[in-house]
């Protein structure tokens, strides 16, 4: 292995990470662009029979080991705001996975949350009715709002029911 290209890899990994938070995925999709940008191509003397996946993600172990990368850290970071911009429990999954976690990261951590709080997402939509301003007089207008946004069902008739 490459030490030189090793050790320019884990400084792009560590200064992006200085100024950005992000997941193990898009990291390594950052690297990789590093590597063919023009820029840094001539410099880099990058060995063909070279495993550039296996040392990418040595290098992502390594970060993760140094606590410099914490995906569950970010994760509640990004809980924390989409939770006061109001988002539902399905938009967050969504912008979870747009993020760069893995599904079933994102389904573990959102079900530890609704064991934590079974209420949330109604906790969530009532914060959401109160900053828009809607009316519950008329239903179908209503549900239609909020159905739209992201809320399931059970969520909207639970609301509707206090």
């Amino acid at each position: 292995m490459d030490t030189n290209l090793n050790d320019f890899l884990f400084n792009q990994a560590v200064s992006y990470l200085g100024r950005y938070p992000s997941t193990k995925r898009k990291l390594k999709i950052h690297l990789k662009k590093r590597m063919k940008s023009k820029r840094y191509i001539s410099k880099l003397k990058i060995d063909k029979n070279l495993n550039l996946e296996e040392l990418l993600d040595t290098i992502i172990e390594k970060l993760v080991e140094l606590k410099i990368l914490n995906e569950l850290n970010y994760m509640e970071s990004l809980f924390n705001h989409f939770t006061r911009s109001l988002f539902p429990l399905k938009k967050m999954n969504q912008k979870f996975y747009a993020q760069g976690f893995e599904i079933k990261d994102i389904e573990n951590f959102l079900d530890k949350k609704v064991i934590e709080e079974p209420e949330l997402e109604l906790r969530i939509l009532e914060n959401y009715v109160k900053k828009k301003k809607l009316k519950t007089s008329d239903l179908l207008i209503f549900k239609k709002k909020v159905y739209s946004q992201g809320f399931k069902d059970d969520t909207i008739n639970n609301y509707l029911k206090d």
